[in-house]
């Protein structure tokens, strides 16, 4: 048994996700093109167990150290949502927050 997860990686800083950093995250991931998709600038997964994405990348942001790597984790629980931002070896935890509406008296409406 294990967790699985859906992640989307993404390259803040570039137009079109590079060919060969899609290579190479294929390389260290153990997951092959049916699990690991690269479309529209970038790489989503099937639900898997990468249990070490965040050292993974961190590897590949070290040999790529210009970009901003960010990671999307949709994890199996309801609330098991994650964002992590890595670059040249260093990584920002980017944290969820949910935002409630200020009140406005003109979005008021009738009970049904």
């Amino acid at each position: 048994m294990g967790y699985y997860t859906t992640y989307s990686i993404t390259i803040k800083n570039v137009d079109k996700f590079p060919e060969n950093v899609y290579n190479d995250i294929l390389k260290v991931s153990t997951y092959g093109e049916d699990d690991i998709m690269l479309s529209h600038g970038s790489i989503d997964t099937a639900p898997i167990k990468w249990y070490d994405i965040i050292e993974d990348m961190v590897k590949i942001s070290k040999k790529y150290p210009s970009y901003i790597f960010e990671i999307l984790g949709d994890g199996e629980e309801p609330d098991d949502y994650w964002k992590q931002y890595i670059q040249n070896g260093k990584t920002q935890n980017a944290n969820l927050r949910f935002i409630w509406d200020e009140f406005d008296e003109n979005k008021l409406q009738e009970w049904i």
